[in-house]
């Protein structure tokens, strides 16, 4: 027996043996006729072969199955983790070793060799990422199974529209595909005026007429009292003169819409107060005077169009330019007799700067100013039809003002901001709602961040639309008399604010009027401040 290969099989360095038995069963048999003398490694590898004189013709046997196989002394490498690498070994019996251990990763990879990633993209498109084998960092795949538009944006055509403003929309949906166009409609947002063929102006009148805004009178560049006016076509975004009133110059006057003209009374000159007045028929482009009014000549007062009695409602107001005296009566002009009449005594004190509206068919005087900047905060309600004066409680909580917004709705009265003295430090920002059968209900302040830089703010433009209260720029607390940006509504069914969108206006002014179309609002006019040089004839659009 040879004792090399005895203990070859023994230690099973190289040859895998079924036992120290099996191998010295093959000694003692003596070498056969398919053994190699020991080459280099001194061993005798028994390769299974038959001898070429064997008999060959024995049934066929599948042989056994004994995993993979390899060459005795390979080796092999792959890749792993994040650009390691791992080998294996093939051992004398042909067969490999396990997987070692991963070596050699990069500490700066992103990714493990083989791992991929998918993402949205595009216009809900997939993207496939994959981990680059060598770098261990993602490749950028590409965006592949697009949509045909963005989630969200929306395209708009004149097509099929017969007027020029209203377009047809289509909106991207969140599969990345179009809608149908809509109907003909308005665009929403705010939209550029065409400037007017007047000049900039405050204290004059904007009212809408159904179909476009008239704009008459007012005060402009170095003290200037206007006596000229003009009409705003919205669907043409067009303005033409209107024809020369025979009123004098005048700011600070009575004005209303009555349903088919508008009614101007009093004012003031700079020099004096006045009492004449006049209609303006815009269907007829004309003017009518109407008789003098038994009042005092006064500027600032109430005024409200009562469809009830077919008459226009004036009270209080003052006497004088700079309000040293003040009025408590007021009259009544009836547009079927073009003739006046006073109405019976008020319970409220003479005033001025008061919030007023007609409400559920009554004219509603709340607050204002009297002799001394005494603030009120009393209020009474007049019903033109029984001619009775009824006066309502006064707000809690809430304090007195002037140059405060105010708007009327049909049903209440909202009031909100103003100050309290001639310094802008006190602008307030809350405001209260006046209706006869409830009484009053506050308006909270809104956040500071939401009417930035401050919402006490006094000259806001203000409206009521789409049941919310709007309102544009004015004078913060923080400005010293100087407008700011900024754009706010509040929800009168929720009770909840909400910063609007300033996009495509140019986002400040002082006592610019607001006028409500039904869809819309047109803002026009104003100032660079509460006392100022600059006087817009500019304006915009907003559709909300």
């Amino acid at each position: 027996m040879n004792p090399m290969k005895n203990l070859l099989c023994v230690t099973g360095l190289f040859v895998v043996c079924t036992g120290v038995l099996a191998c010295a069963e093959a000694d003692e048999a003596g070498p056969t006729t398919n053994t190699q003398p020991d080459a280099e490694i001194g061993i005798t590898v028994d390769t299974g072969s038959p001898d070429a004189g064997s008999d060959t013709s024995k049934p066929d046997v599948a042989p056994a199955d004994t995993g993979p196989s390899c060459v005795a002394g390979a080796t092999e490498s792959k890749p792993c983790g994040g650009c390691g690498a791992q080998s294996r070994f093939c051992m004398p019996d042909g067969k490999w070793t396990s997987w070692t251990e991963c070596a050699g990763e990069k500490a700066s990879a992103e990714c493990m060799v083989g791992d991929k990633r998918e993402s949205d993209c595009g216009n809900c498109g997939k993207q496939t990422d994959f981990c680059d084998s060598k770098t261990c960092t993602w490749n950028a795949g590409f965006c592949a199974g697009e949509g045909e538009c963005t989630p969200d944006d929306t395209e708009s055509t004149k097509a099929s529209c017969s007027d020029p403003v209203s377009v047809r929309t289509r909106t991207c949906s969140d599969k990345c595909t179009w809608s149908a166009f809509s109907a003909c409609a308005a665009p929403k947002g705010w939209f550029p005026m065409e400037n007017a063929p007047i000049l900039g102006r405050i204290f004059h009148s904007a009212v809408w007429t159904g179909s476009r805004m008239v704009v008459w009178g007012g005060l402009g560049a170095s003290s200037s009292v206007k006596n000229d006016g003009a009409s705003y076509d919205l669907v043409s975004n067009k303005w033409s003169t209107i024809a020369s009133s025979p009123l004098s110059a005048r700011r600070q006057h009575a004005s209303v819409w009555t349903g088919s003209r508008l009614f101007i009374w009093g004012g003031y000159d700079n020099t004096a107060t006045l009492k004449t007045g006049a209609l303006f028929d815009p269907s007829a482009n004309g003017w009518t005077t109407i008789p003098d009014a038994p009042l005092s000549p006064r500027h600032s007062p109430a005024i409200v169009y009562s469809p009830a009695t077919k008459e226009v409602l004036v009270w209080g107001g003052c006497a004088s330019g700079y309000c040293a005296g003040m009025a408590s009566d007021g009259a009544a002009y009836n547009l079927e007799t073009n003739t006046w009449s006073t109405l019976p005594p008020s319970p409220l004190a003479a005033r001025t700067d008061m919030a007023y509206a007609l409400v559920s068919g009554e004219l509603v005087i709340w607050g204002g100013r009297a002799t001394g900047a005494v603030m009120l905060l009393d209020g009474a309600r007049f019903d033109p039809v029984a001619r009775t004066w009824v006066k309502f409680s006064e707000p809690a909580g809430f304090d007195g003002r002037y140059d405060e917004a105010f708007v009327g709705t049909g049903d209440s009265l909202l009031v909100w901001g103003g100050r309290s003295t001639d310094v802008a430090s006190s602008a307030k920002s809350n405001g209260a709602v006046y209706q006869p059968m409830v009484g009053w209900s506050p308006i909270p302040s809104p956040a500071d961040a939401m009417f930035a830089p401050s919402p006490k703010r006094f000259n806001s433009a203000a409206w009521v639309g789409k049941g919310k209260l709007w309102l544009f720029s004015g004078i913060p607390s923080t400005a010293s008399d100087l407008p700011a940006t900024g754009f706010v509504s509040y929800d009168l069914a929720s009770g909840t604010w909400k910063t609007e969108d300033l996009t495509g206006v140019t986002g400040y002014r002082s006592r610019a009027t607001a006028v409500w179309t039904g869809t819309e609002v047109i803002i026009w006019g104003g100032a660079n401040g509460n006392v100022s040089s600059t006087f817009y004839n500019t304006g915009a659009v907003h559709r909300p």
